[in-house]
């Protein structure tokens, strides 16, 4: 309820700097945090559970299982969530990632045993996310805001809005449905839960202690490598006009 409450609330709250103003509409772009107090208590109340309740589960799950074993279910949850990730990827127009998509789930179902194991990869088809808050953003929907999601984390009005129609339309939730084992829904998400958790706390502890302001080096990390994913690896555009820059002054000096 408080993630809808959010999602209907925030874009009203934010507020666009003119467009002859570039300073504060530089700032405005890097931070677009308009509940950014309600934003800061949200963080006090994860970093808590995550010293309370996340840390030590993960580090139980660290210690039970041993690599291989955590390998194999972070692969069977992979296998999981290839169809919403396929119905991502058609909706974005992206063919040949649909493709991969559906050869990688249809490959792992069967030879990787279920998903356990990934066989895929090593067939040339690569794993690759996508949600409908990427969608959202290739069909030009601007993120409305930064968000923090009581236990789940950084996102953004738009991350957010398209996080529930990822949980609503997964084809393996409906399916789980119609076998009447809808309750498994849970331990799969807390597993998968569990399981990024570990594998990310130490990057993210980086993150927030090498800088004076936890909340804001968060804030940061989490656009940049959301503005990465959704550009499917490729440069900025930013960064596209300075290669090109630089290769035509390449070009340049070597015809004088």
């Amino acid at each position: 309820m408080m993630l809808v409450l959010c999602v209907a609330v925030l874009p009203a709250c934010a507020t666009r700097p003119p467009a002859n103003d570039p300073a504060a509409l530089a700032q405005y772009k890097k931070t677009d945090d308009p509940l950014e107090p309600f934003n800061r208590g949200i963080y006090k109340v994860n970093k808590g559970l995550d010293t309370v309740l996340l840390n030590p589960i993960s580090s139980v799950y660290t210690t039970i299982f041993p690599k291989f074993f955590r390998d194999r279910i972070k692969s069977f949850l992979d296998n999981l969530n290839d169809p919403i990730i396929w119905i991502n990827d058609v909706l974005q127009g992206e063919g040949k990632r649909a493709n991969d998509t559906l050869g990688r789930f249809v490959l792992n179902s069967t030879i990787g045993i279920g998903g356990l194991f990934d066989p895929a990869t090593d067939l040339g088809l690569p794993q690759h996310d996508e949600d409908f808050g990427q969608t959202l953003a290739v069909w030009g929907v601007k993120d409305g805001g930064y968000l923090m999601i009581p236990l789940y984390g950084p996102s953004s009005t738009r991350d957010g809005f398209g996080l529930v129609v990822d949980l609503i339309t997964d084809p393996i939730t409906w399916m789980m449905r119609w076998q009447n084992v809808s309750y498994l829904s849970w331990p799969r998400l807390g597993t998968r839960a569990i399981d990024k958790y570990s594998r990310n706390k130490d990057l993210l502890n980086d993150v927030q202690k090498n800088s004076v302001d936890g909340y804001s080096a968060l804030r940061s990390y989490y656009r940049q490598n959301r503005e990465f994913e959704i550009r499917n690896g490729a440069p900025a555009p930013e960064e596209q006009q300075q290669n090109q820059n630089d290769l035509f002054d390449q070009l340049d000096d070597e015809t004088q």
